[in-house]
């Protein structure tokens, strides 16, 4: 909604008719006005599709997977767990052949650079960062900040400059920027998102 719209739509919300009902549904909770949030209630719907716990890649199965049975989504959720970086960059860059394992991958990326401490952050940086050019690096970003974002979203931020950042990222269609630089940016914001740090150490 444009900032005319929400307004508009908070008088609505102030001032329910009283035969009505009102059910919103978003995909972009946090771009809602904190006024508008503040009248609803929340409810993450992500349908039951398997016994996987996290939340993330709960989203990730539930996107145009769910006609994949428990056994191999189970398989390929482990088989990404095990692999090295090398790995897990040709799984993301070969999206177009396993959409699934390339979403997986790029979670378990994104969670490594969170969990690791400062040294093999640095690791993980440079190793990912020496495996990409070009084109390959702004599509790798995108999904890399696409899969950030959902769990951001998930766990209800209230860091808008970085939910903004990340789907401005992700919903590029021009290479306009440092690719090296966006992968840093998206690595560090989200391992301090994540782990509540703001200095780095």
């Amino acid at each position: 909604m444009t900032q005319q719209a929400a307004n508009a739509f908070l008088k609505t919300l102030e001032e329910p008719p009283y035969f009505g009902v009102i059910v919103c549904t978003t995909t972009r909770w946090h771009y809602l006005l904190p006024t508008i949030r503040s009248r609803l209630v929340r409810f993450n719907l992500v349908p039951p599709a398997t016994e996987v716990e996290d939340p993330v890649v709960k989203i990730i199965m539930e996107k145009d997977y769910r006609t994949q049975t428990d056994k191999k989504w189970k398989k390929k959720l482990q088989t990404v767990k095990e692999k090295g970086i090398n790995d897990l960059v040709k799984y993301v860059k070969n999206m177009e052949e396993d959409p699934l394992k390339g979403y997986l991958a790029a979670y378990e990326i994104i969670k490594r650079a969170e969990e690791t401490d400062d040294k093999g952050f640095l690791e993980l940086y440079d190793a990912v960062n020496s495996k990409l050019s070009g084109k390959e690096f702004f599509l790798f970003n995108g999904i890399l900040a696409k899969v950030a974002l959902w769990s951001l979203e998930l766990e209800g931020t209230e860091n808008m400059e970085f939910v903004k950042f990340l789907d401005s990222i992700s919903r590029a269609k021009i290479a306009n920027f440092n690719n090296s630089l966006t992968l840093l940016n998206i690595f560090l914001r989200y391992r301090e998102e994540k782990r509540g740090d703001r200095i780095w150490s």
